[in-house]
């Protein structure tokens, strides 16, 4: 009868044991990489939705405008001289002035939230400035900034301060 070497028999069932939790830790490590392969890629479409809904917002104020000869006029009408329009024109311009700042608050918002690209926000600039210089949307902006978000009027004002004023032939072909 031979002898069973418990000592080797242990040494094999703890090799086999060591090779079980290696390949466990390879396969979890794998599950792992691909589970954030995953996030990243969900991440990436939940920007681009972020981004689709905000730029959807500013093509149907555009189209709004561009479809209308009569929101058309009271926009720039308002743009330059509120004082000018008639009440119901002037809650109309007010109205599309603050659609425009709110849907530029949402993209400040999520680009600063890190759900979308920061170059969103830095080439939204390059149209929210002309707007801005406007005389109309300035007013506009000092009566209502309270109702906005403090981070977002900050990093408006931010832009205001930094950018030349412009001549007014500048102004005038901004409209």
């Amino acid at each position: 009868m031979r002898r069973v070497n418990w000592e080797a028999l242990g040494t094999v069932a703890e090799l086999v044991g060591a090779a079980g939790v290696i390949v466990s830790i390879v396969y979890v490590a794998m599950e792992i990489q691909q589970n954030t392969r995953q996030v990243e890629e969900a991440s990436r479409a939940e920007q681009l939705m972020q981004l689709d809904a905000a730029f959807e917002n500013f093509s149907r104020q555009r189209l709004l405008v561009a479809q209308d000869p009569d929101v058309a006029r009271i926009w720039l009408t308002g743009a330059e001289d509120p004082s000018s329009l008639s009440p119901v024109e002037r809650f109309r311009f007010e109205a599309m002035v603050g659609d425009f700042l709110h849907a530029s608050q949402v993209l400040y918002s999520r680009t600063d939230e890190g759900a979308l690209y920061p170059e969103v926000w830095d080439n939204l600039l390059v149209s929210l400035l002309p707007v801005l210089q406007r005389p109309g949307v300035a007013a506009y902006w000092e009566e209502w900034r309270p109702e906005f978000r403090s981070d977002f009027v900050a990093a408006v004002d931010s832009l205001i301060v930094r950018a030349p004023v412009p001549a007014v032939e500048e102004r005038d072909s901004a409209a």
